[in-house]
């Protein structure tokens, strides 16, 4: 008789319990597997747009792809969040002026970015120009 059909044939409770709990044993020291778990999940979302997230369970759960739909009926705008009704722990609750400041700050530096841009733009294409009218005057010395 095998360590599996022991405990169903014995009648003796204390035996069949340290039958079990040799069979746990083997189970636990020789299982070919390891298993892995991660308990954090790559989430992101804009903080800087959106406001009242707030994690499930919290703390410490994840903030989207929740079981219902309550996250995303909460969601607001990050400049109208306010107190986001009192919820403490949800994203942009208490920093509202922070958001609309850290927003005006990146409509400047993208301004200067697009001008960078502009000007490169320029740069180039006047370069591409003046080659060219070169080219045609080095064919018409010829």
């Amino acid at each position: 008789m095998g360590l599996l059909d022991r405990p169903n044939g014995e009648l003796d409770d204390a035996t069949r319990a340290e039958t079990v709990k040799q069979m746990q044993k083997m189970l636990y020291a020789d299982a070919p597997y390891l298993v892995t778990a991660y308990n954090t999940l790559g989430e992101a979302f804009r903080s800087d747009r959106f406001a009242c997230l707030q994690p499930q369970p919290d703390p410490g759960g994840i903030w989207l792809l929740q079981y219902g739909a309550k996250n995303y009926l909460d969601v607001r705008p990050a400049e109208q969040a306010g107190d986001c009704d009192g919820v403490a722990s949800a994203v942009g609750a208490s920093d509202t002026a922070n958001i609309a400041a850290t927003a005006d700050d990146a409509t400047d530096s993208n301004m200067v970015l697009v001008g960078a841009a502009v000007v490169l733009v320029l740069l180039f294409a006047g370069g591409g120009l003046l080659m060219a009218r070169r080219r045609a005057s080095a064919a018409d010395r010829e």
